[in-house]
């Protein structure tokens, strides 16, 4: 790697897109549901090919390339921030040095009897990204995009919009799945507007509905103006309305 020039520090500076020098304890606590591992060693020897696959990686809490503390160009540009395991699901959270890469959630699953595959690659959140990939849910790749994900405040329950734009799926604080559904298929609802309705907004239901406590539900709105609440409880989806 070339060194780097004043003038290109100076300009993604000035973006405020460097590296945070937080460990991985700071920004995401340890997953309820998931056995944590201390270094790429405890990795199984195929996921940990697959995480090195695009170039060296520093161990947990190693010196890596941080842009914004560690100019040493001798030193991998991409740690390990957190890994471990549930049940037969594995994630590795790779962290990045390099302004514009962004970190990677990595999720992997059995294939068949021996043998790992990567079956999840996620950015954003990563917190939320683990809970994801814990759960087993089929995740988007990088190029498409992240999730849109809403994690309710009272119930701790974290609702996850599915790649299809249609499937919601709860996860409890505990890491498992309590309910996945289609909404506009439950409702029996007409397309509108736009001939496959997509979920497009996800968050706290709206105040002041009639016999409604607005703690046990959530809202979802879709790209053809149709929209409702879900119940948080068990996923029943109720229609409001369409603009």
């Amino acid at each position: 790697m070339g060194s780097v020039t004043a003038g290109r520090l100076a300009a993604i500076l000035f973006l405020g897109v460097v590296a945070s020098p937080a460990t991985a304890a700071d920004r995401c606590p340890t997953h309820p549901a998931a056995v944590s591992i201390g270094s790429l060693a405890d990795l199984p020897d195929e996921i940990r090919r697959d995480v090195l696959t695009d170039g060296r990686v520093a161990d947990l809490g190693k010196p890596y390339f941080d842009f914004d503390h560690v100019m040493n160009n001798s030193l991998p540009v991409r740690r390990l921030a957190q890994a471990g395991h549930s049940d037969d699901r594995w994630y590795a959270w790779v962290e990045t040095g390099l302004p514009g890469l962004g970190d990677q959630i990595l999720g992997f699953a059995r294939d068949g009897k021996n043998g790992w595959r990567r079956f999840a690659e996620l950015s954003g959140n990563p917190c939320k990204a683990i809970d994801a990939v814990l759960a087993g849910l089929g995740t988007p790749s990088l190029a498409q995009g992240e999730f849109q994900t809403y994690k309710d405040p009272a119930s701790d329950m974290l609702f996850v919009v599915g790649r299809d734009g249609r499937h919601l799926t709860a996860i409890g604080p505990d890491g498992k799945v309590r309910w996945d559904v289609d909404p506009f298929e439950q409702a029996g609802l007409d397309p509108y507007r736009v001939n496959r309705p997509m979920i497009i907004r996800i968050g706290s239901a709206p105040a002041g509905l009639k016999d409604i406590k607005q703690s046990d539900f959530i809202s979802i709105a879709y790209d053809s103006s149709q929209f409702g609440i879900i119940r948080i409880a068990d996923g029943t989806f109720t229609f409001l309305g369409q603009d």
